[in-house]
């Protein structure tokens, strides 16, 4: 018979992906994935720090302001598009860039089309693009 904390623990075997939804909302990029892992996937603050590489009190601190924006859980659609988790990991890029230049390099969403889909404008999201793009030089 499994404890109660035993069966809220999320299987880390599959790899986890982020519905780029969640990044459209009133939410910092970092809070909302942190709200999303946590109560969509039911993992820990150890474990989201652990696939984020950040530290488990940054973690909390994220998912308290984010609970305290946005009360509810996301409802969350079937998405077109899921992020890899292992893209947020580079502590060198914020989670913005790195989610911008992942949809725009390797997934080639247009500028455009990936303002549309975080609801920002396209100068913000060419000028996170071109600021990653800058870094990696």
């Amino acid at each position: 018979m499994k404890n109660k904390s035993e069966s809220k623990k999320a299987d880390l075997t599959s790899p986890v992906q982020i519905p780029v939804e969640i990044f459209s909302i009133e939410l910092s990029p970092a809070e909302a994935i942190v709200k999303f892992l946590k109560d969509h996937k039911n993992l820990t603050y150890s474990q989201i720090g652990k696939l984020l590489n950040r530290d488990q009190r940054g973690i909390w601190g994220a998912y308290d302001r984010a609970a305290k924006k946005q009360m509810s859980a996301f409802q969350i659609n079937p998405s077109q598009l899921l992020i890899p988790i292992e893209i947020f990991q580079d502590r060198n890029y914020p989670i913005l860039e790195r989610l911008v230049n992942y949809m725009k390099d390797e997934q080639n969403i247009p500028v455009s089309q990936i303002a549309e889909i975080l609801d920002k404008s396209k100068s913000t999201i060419w000028t996170v693009y071109n600021r990653a793009r800058r870094k990696k030089q």
